[in-house]
């Protein structure tokens, strides 16, 4: 991902934070990521199962911004302690964001100093010569093995039970089974490398196994051609076997709910430095002495920063400008496809519902504050849906039109003439019936009075009606 500084925004209810899990594992293992990114259960589960590792593993940091959170929670900052004698000591802390920059910064620079400083992966040198050599006997081109004339081949490579390492070589004359050599490949395990480093200089650098009379291996003539051999195969194709001692790794911070915080405040330096062009490893790389510590400090470019934004909080105008030009914005809406269309609920379609509240939202107040699909993908029955709507749908409405019951009915539809069927209901009633006829007060007109109306819940007419008016005037429409 090229994404240094993402922010996914939209109304509540559109997955944010259940996005950031696949965002993350896409961002520290893409191989992984494509081979689960289809939407089901159970590529769903091994991502989460990836991101719970990537936790442990110290790659990943998730933290929630909130009103009293500060630079000192994120960066560092002084805390105060009792000793055990009673005597109060100040410390310093890391904060969250230092700690996974420590990380990566030590991660990143250990990788580009060992780039001049590589080393060979000798058992997959092994196991790939080994295949090769037996291709080669099957095919009958016998790979010759001893000096000038001599008529020493590799008869047979012996594999493990797993068939997939090699566990000896075996030399000989063809057609002479009798004066077959064993090449173990604890021999060759152990003196490869020194070979390769030239330590090995020729056939009697290799030693004895046991106490023996001859200062070399009675085959070391024989391992020496095969490190010959193996040398030769290695330098056909390098890159596939080189690799560089710490490799390279990705960091992910999540910052869930991004705007609720003072993000000025909590950023402090880091508005600067989470530039790409200002990481550690980029041209213009930045680092800046912190306030508390004295540390020189830097963001490097393997550390990625996600942030959700809930837009019914707060718009993306009003965010810091310093902000927003250095994050990348993604836009969340609400997706109906997420939510089941069949009629099945009792003759209810759950996505109209979702589609006709949102479109009157949209109208009435602005995109912002629609409501996500998530409140609605665990509808099954009925009765998840009375809980939805009465427990979430409701008094999210209510907080948006600042509980202006008018609004929050036509939303819902309560324009149906038959009142069992209505959400919430409106009363008129008479000043008199409530205070008497004789009173001080001039009531200059009549007060509405709404109330929920539990029963209406519980109707599968209810619901169709909050779609049903608008899909008549629709068809309508549609009607030549």
């Amino acid at each position: 991902s090229t994404k240094f500084n993402q922010i996914l925004y939209g109304p509540p209810g559109t997955g944010k934070t259940y996005k950031t899990i696949s965002e993350a594992v896409e961002i520290i293992d893409p191989k992984f990521y494509d081979k689960h990114k289809e939407d089901t259960e159970e590529n769903r589960k091994e991502l989460k199962k990836k991101y719970d590792e990537c936790r442990k593993a110290g790659q990943i940091e998730f933290v929630t911004f909130h009103q009293s959170y500060g630079y000192e929670e994120f960066v560092e900052g002084i805390k105060a302690e009792t000793n055990e004698q009673g005597e109060i000591q100040y410390e310093i802390r890391t904060g969250v964001f230092k700690r996974i920059a420590d990380t990566a910064r030590e991660n990143f620079e250990a990788s580009e100093k060992n780039q001049s400083d590589k080393t060979i992966n000798f058992e997959k040198l092994i196991n790939d010569f080994g295949n090769y050599v037996k291709e080669q006997i099957e095919s009958g081109n016998y790979i010759k093995i001893g000096k000038n004339n001599s008529n020493y081949k590799l008869l047979d490579v012996i594999f493990d039970n797993a068939q997939e390492n090699v566990r000896s070589f075996i030399v000989g004359k063809v057609g002479g089974e009798k004066s077959a050599q064993n090449l173990s490949i604890k021999i060759i395990e152990r003196d490869i490398e020194n070979y390769f480093n030239s330590a090995i200089k020729n056939y009697k650098d290799i030693k004895p196994t046991y106490e023996s009379k001859s200062s070399y291996h009675g085959n070391a003539i024989y391992y020496y051609e095969l490190f010959e051999h193996l040398r030769k195969f290695y330098e056909q194709n390098p890159e596939a076997y080189t690799i560089s001692k710490q490799e390279l790794q990705n960091f992910v911070i999540i910052i869930d709910e991004i705007n609720r915080g003072n993000i000025s405040k909590i950023f402090g330096e880091l508005i600067t430095l989470i530039e790409p062009s200002k990481r550690i490893g980029a041209e213009e790389e930045l680092r800046v002495t912190l306030p508390y510590s004295g540390e020189e400090f830097g963001v490097p470019k393997n550390l990625y920063i996600i942030g959700t934004m809930n837009t019914a909080d707060r718009s993306i105008a009003l965010m810091d400008t310093a902000l927003r030009r250095r994050f990348e914005f993604v836009e969340m809406m609400p997706d109906l496809d997420k939510v089941a269309e069949d009629e099945d609920i009792d003759g209810i379609n759950v996505k109209s519902i979702l589609k006709t509240i949102n479109k009157r939202i949209e109208y009435l107040y602005d995109r912002d504050h629609m409501i996500g699909h998530s409140y609605f993908m665990c509808v099954k029955e009925i009765k998840d849906l009375k809980n939805v709507m009465k427990n979430k749908v409701i008094p999210l409405l209510q907080e948006y039109f600042y509980d202006d019951w008018e609004k929050i009915r036509l939303v819902l539809g309560d324009n149906q003439k038959d009142k069992q069927y209505q959400f919430i209901t409106v009363e008129t009633p008479k000043t008199s019936n409530l205070f008497g006829s004789q009173n001080d007060f001039d009531f200059d007109e009549e007060k509405k009075i709404f109330s929920i109306n539990d029963n209406a819940f519980g109707k599968p007419e209810s619901y169709i009606g909050i779609y049903k008016a608008e899909k008549q005037k629709n068809h309508e429409n549609d009607t030549p």
